[in-house]
């Protein structure tokens, strides 16, 4: 029993003793790297991204970026590789960019190196300019164009009373690129001042724009009398609106003559209102207006005058028929075609040309007769003479 025992081991240590005996193959093949990104002889400026590729029989650990032979220190170690280099910590120039691949049993590879030009005068951001400066309301408006760099950081608007611009203040700033306008109040429209935008980067690089020069302040646009009308009960003058950023104020005129003394009727400040009527006013002479505008730097203007048109006396209105029956006497007259019609006044004389005096007075301008009914005194055996007034 014991002999069966020592025979059914031998076998089991002899292949121990040929297991420990056989060696394990090392694995010597390195890794394959390539860079994809950017190509050979490229010029870059600021943030660079730079991809690779690589690939390993075992499988790769990591790769290393190398800049001119000295490693960055940056490793990737997952899938897809790349590496974001900053050109603002080095000098402008030539690098060589190599990476090297590490595979899991420390197998090394360096990529094929490719040549890359550091210009960072190229990392300025793109200047920005005003679009518009425009005084309204005591102060210039300012427009700029927006930044297009995806790294923006902050506006600065200059001002200054040189045209050089060499001496400026900073009147405004601001860190977002969509705020592109500003109300700068303390100014003198009657002084040219020079303005220009200041466009900086994260990385702290900077671009002026064009200087803007504002305009002097004109003189207010002048207002022109469009219209004066009146009815029986009001007079109104109409004006055209004025368009002024600046605007403080119309004041209406008016004077006897064209050239005569002009007196102030109404000072308006709203601008929307262009139009003021008068009660006492006699239309049968000339009522002349003018507007003056003024801006909020009391500079003024005055445009065109205007006057009504003369009434002129009424239409004469004939006696068209004198009847008469045994109970009444009916004068009949033409209708007036006047606008401004008060009344008829119907007047009654014993001769053509003698003295007439008033019978009755009718203010409706559609009632063009009057009956002596048989209770007034009428004597049809003599003239009756009737005038209408």
């Amino acid at each position: 029993m014991g002999v069966k025992k020592i025979l059914l081991i031998l076998p089991i240590l002899f292949l121990i003793y040929w297991g420990c005996e056989e060696e394990v193959e090392e694995d010597t093949t390195p890794p394959t790297v390539t860079i994809t990104f950017p190509q050979n002889n490229t010029t870059v400026f600021e943030l660079v991204n730079i991809t690779c590729i690589s690939s390993d029989n075992e499988g790769v650990e990591k790769v290393k970026l190398w800049l001119n032979g000295v490693s960055t220190g940056m490793t990737d170690e997952t899938e897809p590789y790349s590496f974001t280099w900053n050109t603002n910590e080095v000098d402008d120039g030539n690098y060589t960019i190599t990476i090297r691949s590490y595979d899991t049993n420390d197998n090394t590879t360096d990529s094929q190196p490719i040549v890359l030009t550091v210009d960072n005068t190229q990392s300025n951001p793109q200047s920005v300019n005003i679009t518009s400066l425009v005084f309204e309301n005591g102060g210039f408006n300012i427009t700029w164009n927006p930044s297009t760099d995806g790294d923006f950081s902050s506006y600065e608007l200059e001002k200054s009373i040189e045209s050089s611009m060499n001496d400026y203040t900073v009147v405004y700033s601001i860190d977002e690129v969509g705020n592109t306008n500003y109300v700068d109040t303390d100014v003198d429209p009657l002084v040219y001042l020079y303005y220009r935008v200041t466009v900086s980067d994260t990385f702290g690089y900077q671009s002026k724009g064009e200087i803007f020069s504002s305009s002097l302040d004109p003189l207010p646009t002048s207002i022109n009398v469009e219209s004066v009308d009146y009815t029986l009960e009001e007079m109104t003058v109409s004006w055209v609106e004025s368009g002024e950023g600046d605007f403080k104020q119309y004041k209406l005129l008016q004077s006897e003559t064209e050239t005569g003394d002009r007196d102030t009727v109404v000072t308006i400040t709203e601008k929307s209102t262009t139009s003021h009527f008068i009660t006492n006013f006699d239309p049968t002479h000339e009522n002349w207006f003018w507007v003056e505008v003024s801006d909020t730097l009391g500079q003024t203007s005055i445009g065109n005058g205007m006057t009504n048109s003369i009434d002129s006396e009424p239409s004469q209105i004939d006696v068209i028929s004198v009847t008469y029956d045994f109970e009444s006497m009916t004068v009949t007259w033409e209708q007036s075609s006047d606008n401004d019609f008060v009344s008829y006044e119907l007047l009654n004389s014993e001769s053509e040309n003698g003295e007439y005096t008033t019978i009755v007075v009718i203010d409706d301008i559609g009632d063009t007769s009057h009956s002596f009914i048989n209770d007034m005194f009428f004597d049809p055996t003599q003239e009756n003479w009737f005038k209408i007034k």
